[in-house]
């Protein structure tokens, strides 16, 4: 599984902004199994009490949907919406075993460097 998260958990003033994006996104891929992804964890004694807790704004996409075009549209998606909340975003791939990696972060400054991560991902074997 493919996911774009927002990189961080302070997302109270620009959650509806956020998750109107990402909503876009996903009805923009619906068909090929995109959902959104709006999961505020419960805070626990590993938090404290001046940290936010864990919350996981964005998207999942099936890894085999995954295409030049998808690669294409989340540089300036992702660009976009960090220029209007002050947000990043991480990128990754997410196993059947739980198992996770962050492939890239991206932010208002994300360009080719980034871009040519993105098309890699379309030739690893992590499916």
């Amino acid at each position: 599984m493919l996911y774009l998260y927002v990189d961080g958990s302070d997302n109270d003033a620009v959650e509806a902004e956020l998750v109107a994006a990402f909503n876009g996104l996903v009805c923009e891929w619906s068909e090929l199994g995109a959902f959104l992804v709006n999961q505020k964890h419960e805070r626990d004694e590993s938090v404290s009490e001046i940290d936010s807790p864990d919350w996981s704004i964005g998207l999942n996409l099936p890894i085999e949907n995954y295409g030049i075009e998808q690669a294409n549209r989340l540089i300036p998606f992702a660009q976009k919406l960090a220029v209007s909340t002050g947000r990043e975003f991480v990128l990754g791939v997410s196993s059947s075993q739980g198992i996770s990696q962050d492939m890239v972060f991206l932010d208002a400054n994300s360009g080719e460097h980034e871009h040519s991560l993105l098309i890699s991902l379309l030739s690893a074997s992590v499916r």
